[in-house]
């Protein structure tokens, strides 16, 4: 009872600054935190022996490389955008779908869906056109019917031809969601099969296998809040944006190859704790310099018309716009930020 009180008497005194319960449902570990360093950016990530990464800071689940203040902005905010700009009708879409290039000025003109079988369009050019195979009245067939369209009634069309959007920061938060669910699943998975039914591995060689999956689930987690560092910090900078994807691509398929080598060494009849561990190590050395890119800003990319102060014009990092030298801030988007003068002055 004394033992008891005592650890009750800990817990209330320093339960929210230096004791804080797991977050994860279900869980009822209370973990103590203790700062190793300045360095809060890694230090506030916690691993719970439930499997469950947080912040310590904001309680929501490991969100490097961003901020609290980023997280918090993009659950609240950013992502329920991001949803319904993707559930609402989209304009360019309805466009597409009720009107037709006039063949004469390439001006949409409305489709009148109330008379579906009005089958010639007027445009306010006067123009008169075959909504279906875009001949006049008078080129077109004496029974009605449409003629098959003629190659020189598609010459023009080319500019409402829309190249296919690139894949938005949504879809790559869902599909890292997905893989970070099935991954907590494989950890689950193992820790049932040790528990349920022992098998013939070493502690030793538990002990990796475990370390091997957890490190799966936190590159997971990172894979898939880098889809919100890419949304916010890379939306005005597809150099940057179109780099770090490479890097999103490039480490999402190194830890699906080290999955597959701990799934080939459990079903193996004898585990290979060397390699394992040295494939752990290398895939934490490897996110490790991937958080430092992302917290540097991503420096490798940079413009090339700032090099040498080549070219008759400096391009601004949010729009991209060129602008003339003796401009001190962007003519297009007033970012003054932008402004490279400052730099030539020095």
């Amino acid at each position: 009872m004394y033992e008891l009180y005592i650890l009750k008497s800990y817990r209330e005194k320093y339960l929210g600054w230096k004791l804080k319960l797991c977050p994860a449902r279900g869980c009822n570990y209370v973990i103590e935190f203790h700062l190793a360093s300045e360095d809060e950016e890694h230090s506030l990530n916690i691993v719970c022996l439930c499997g469950h990464i947080f912040c310590w800071r904001c309680m929501l689940e490991s969100h490097r490389p961003v901020t609290c203040n980023n997280a918090s902005d993009w659950l609240s905010r950013d992502l329920e955008k991001l949803i319904e700009e993707v559930d609402k009708p989209s304009t360019v879409s309805w466009i597409d779908a009720n009107t037709k290039p006039c063949p004469h000025c390439f001006i949409p003109v409305e489709i009148d869906g109330e008379r579906p079988w009005a089958q010639f369009l007027t445009c306010v050019c006067s123009g008169r056109f075959c909504w279906k195979c875009f001949r006049s009245p008078e080129t077109h067939g004496t029974s009605g019917s449409c003629l098959a369209p003629a190659r020189s009634s598609n010459v023009g069309f080319n500019h409402w031809n829309r190249a296919k959007p690139g894949i938005s920061c949504l879809d790559l938060w869902n599909a890292s969601q997905v893989n970070l669910v099935n991954a907590k699943y494989e950890l689950e998975a193992f820790e049932e099969s040790i528990i349920k039914k022992p098998s013939d591995l070493k502690e030793q060689d538990v002990k990796v296998l475990r370390e091997g999956l957890m490190l799966i689930v936190q590159c997971r987690q990172f894979l898939k809040w880098s889809c919100a560092y890419d949304y916010i910090h890379t939306e005005y900078d597809m150099a940057k944006r179109e780099y770090l994807r490479f890097l999103q691509q490039n480490a999402s398929g190194i830890v699906h190859s080290f999955s597959q080598s701990i799934k080939e060494e459990t079903e193996a009849k004898e585990l290979t704790c060397g390699k394992l561990l040295s494939e752990t190590t290398n895939i934490g050395n490897f996110f490790y310099h991937f958080i430092k890119t992302l917290r540097e800003g991503l420096p490798e990319v940079q413009a090339e018309s700032y090099d040498n102060y080549g070219g008759p014009y400096w391009l601004c990092d949010r729009c991209t716009y060129g602008n003339s030298w003796f401009q001190r801030a962007c003519k297009m988007c007033c970012d003054p930020t932008a402004s490279k003068m400052d730099e030539l002055s020095d």
